[in-house]
């Protein structure tokens, strides 16, 4: 018999880890992004070397609102997580913008090595480079995507 979120139950699924930020004891849980950095804390439960081994991907995924001008100047969100800059963090899917608004909604993600995630407690810092005002970050995922079980 195999527990619920055993390796070999999770075979061709994925899990996703809510990391609350700063606002999380407020009844509005965004946060306002600048070149100051912001810092967010979580904690990973399960090995890292285990999760790698079994899973196809490990991503991070980050979720912010702003205006469309904001979005036209191309802001750039440096990402450090447990000291190390994370590269290739890029828009995902499409821009979604609720009716009568002037702001949209967007992802941008990276993969991470193992070597980025840690065990235990983990540090990320987000920032934006250069003047961009108004970004607004709303949601950050890591999510575990597991290879399909073998054919046998």
């Amino acid at each position: 018999m195999f527990e619920i979120g055993a390796f070999e139950t999770m075979a061709g699924k994925a899990k996703i880890f809510g990391i609350l930020g700063p606002g999380e004891n407020s009844s509005n849980p965004e946060v306002g992004l600048s070149a100051a950095p912001t810092t967010l804390r979580f904690q990973v439960g399960e090995p890292v070397e285990q999760l790698h081994s079994q899973a196809c991907c490990c991503r991070l995924r980050l979720h912010m609102w702003a205006e469309e001008t904001v979005w036209g100047a191309e802001p750039v969100v440096v990402a450090v997580l447990n000291g190390v800059r994370l590269a290739g963090l890029a828009r995902s899917g499409d821009a979604h913008t609720p009716p009568g608004t002037a702001e949209s909604g967007r992802w941008l993600e990276c993969t991470l090595g193992q070597e980025e995630v840690a065990h235990g407690g983990n540090e990320l810092v987000l920032s934006v480079e250069g003047a961009v005002g108004g970004l607004r970050l709303d949601a950050v995922q890591l999510h575990v995507a597991y290879q399909a079980a073998a054919k046998l």
